[in-house]
């Protein structure tokens, strides 16, 4: 061969062999982009290298694998027909509708392509192997126990990947054994300490062992490797949640779903994520704008009616729940029937509400805040009384905060049973001896007790005196909000001055500082002028 003919075929080479290379970096990144749940930009790049290379049957299994993830089965199956098209001998793809086949419940077939699969690479394909377990591992019924079987018929190809030895780790914890779990993901941190998924699932493990501490150090290190890894974030907000910081959970979750392709599942699980946050608004607009692509999915309609009654619009709400029960949900949670009574109490169908409530109780019979719900159901009926003694079946058993207190002299007060409303508010000041409203409700109580006998035996005086102290004391005093109410206590120790003590100057001191709040007071205006006529007599 010439010396120009040698070089030509050189250069030859080196093109096909640089085109090649190139080729696989774009495979590998479309594998990571399925790895960082950016299917979007998966199938973009699959779909191109099928248009650069239709014979490579690889390159259809991974662009039907962005489709399964993203739920969409049908479109999975027919790319892992179009690989075998290309190649029928191609193990992943056989794997791929063995998956399909697995997934919808058809297990006799679905094992029939796994061992077609397995018998074409003589068994001695590791991919297979661990493509097989992750099936088991991860769709239709699962089945832990031969997920783990394949992991270990690929371990006994390949001792040192870190990708197996995780996905090992994976079905251990699925199966709460922990220290077995725990066990594979630092021998894969042994071979590669910087493998991310690694100390994600160590994390992981620790969020549901509940060790806040350790799981934190395991999200961090894997930050410090890659920031960019989106599933971090995902199981970092799924930590904090469980830690009840929502705000550090809302936050993280975010992170995570400006990373990806944000899913129609990692919204609604971030608008749940927004609910417990409190953020009910926000939640509400995360869900209209999946509904509006796809309303398939009963969850979307539970958080919508939940968080509509948050934010007080109880007709979306109430439609919301009416829809979600029309949908013949899966599972039925006693909340359900509880935020499905409330609404029907707020749009006064408050028979109907008190019914549903009531089921939400057989169905739970642990929860005492279903006798809040049912109690303050009662209360929207004007009920008071037996709203009152609901709400001591609520706090029946348990330690009262001033919150139930509150509530519940609230109710006795409207029920008209003073003593019983008074004790509470007592008992509510024993633990906030600060609390201002405390203070009114029991000189209302009072006022009430001391008309029994017709004579005002100042029994209010000493609450009322309370009340004005604290409230003027209160630098971030409103006369808007507590106006009404000062005047209220300052028309009664007007009364209690004039009535029983005779005491005229401090009956027109009382008087004069109702005129400071409300000049156009005209009951005020006349008692200061009787009283100014009487002390002259």
């Amino acid at each position: 061969m010439n010396r120009s003919l040698k070089n030509a075929c050189l250069v030859a080479i080196i093109v096909v062999s640089t085109f090649t290379i190139v080729k696989a970096q774009e495979a590998v990144k479309g594998i990571r982009a399925i790895e960082v749940e950016q299917f979007e930009k998966a199938k973009r790049i699959f779909s191109t290298l099928i248009l650069e290379n239709p014979s490579n049957a690889d390159n259809y299994y991974y662009l039907g694998k962005a489709y399964y993830k993203q739920d969409k089965i049908d479109s999975a199956k027919f790319y892992f027909q179009q690989g075998l098209a290309a190649n029928p001998n191609s193990t992943l793809n056989i794997v791929g509708l063995g998956s399909v086949d697995y997934d919808l419940g058809n297990v006799t077939e679905a094992k029939v392509n796994f061992d077609k699969a397995i018998a074409i690479s003589l068994g001695k394909d590791f991919q297979t192997y661990i493509s097989i377990g992750e099936v088991y591992r991860e769709l239709g019924v699962r089945n832990f126990e031969e997920a783990l079987s394949y992991f270990l018929k690929a371990k006994a190809i390949n001792q040192k990947s870190p990708e197996l030895l995780v996905a090992i780790g994976d079905v251990y914890m699925e199966q709460a054994n922990g220290s077995e779990a725990v066990k594979y993901y630092t021998e894969a941190l042994k071979l590669n300490p910087n493998y991310v998924n690694a100390h994600v699932r160590t994390g992981k493990l620790w969020t549901r062992s509940l060790n806040y501490a350790e799981a934190k150090i395991a999200f961090d290190k894997a930050i410090k490797i890659d920031s960019t890894f989106a599933p971090i974030y995902r199981e970092y907000g799924e930590l904090e949640l469980t830690a009840k910081h929502f705000e550090s959970a809302v936050e993280n979750y975010k992170k995570y779903l400006l990373l990806t392709d944000k899913s129609l599942n990692s919204q609604l699980r971030y608008a749940k994520f927004l609910f417990y946050g409190k953020q009910f608004q926000e939640s509400i607009d995360i869900i209209k704008q999946i509904v509006a692509k796809d309303s398939s999915d009963y969850i979307n309609y539970r958080l919508l009616g939940y968080s509509s009654y948050e934010v007080k619009d109880y007709k979306a709400g109430l439609s919301a729940m009416n829809k979600f029960f029309s949908m013949n949900p899966a599972k039925i949670l006693p909340q359900d029937y509880a935020y499905l009574g409330k609404l029907q109490v707020k749009n006064k169908l408050d028979s109907l509400g008190v019914n549903t409530i009531t089921r939400a109780i057989a169905l739970d019979t642990t929860s005492r805040d279903l006798y809040g719900d049912l109690s303050d159901a009662y209360f929207s009926m004007k009920q008071y009384k037996l709203s009152a003694e609901t709400y001591e079946l609520k706090i029946l058993n348990t330690k009262p905060t001033a919150v139930d207190y509150f509530n519940l002299g609230r109710k006795y007060y409207f029920g008209l049973e003073f003593a019983k409303s008074d004790s509470s508010f007592a008992k509510l000041l024993e633990l906030n001896a600060a609390y201002k409203p405390a203070y009114l409700f029991r000189a209302r109580n009072n006022v009430q007790l001391d008309n029994v006998d017709k004579i005002n035996d100042g029994l209010a005086k000493p609450f009322y005196e309370k009340f004005i102290e604290l409230t003027i004391a209160d630098p971030k005093l409103d006369l808007k909000k507590s106006g009404k109410e000062l005047i209220e206590a300052y028309k009664y120790l007007g009364d209690y001055n004039y009535t029983i003590l005779k005491d005229y100057t401090a009956a027109i001191g009382n008087f004069q500082k109702v005129i400071e709040i409300d000049p156009n007071d005209k009951d005020a205006k006349l008692n200061i002028e009787g009283l100014i006529k009487e002390s002259k007599k």
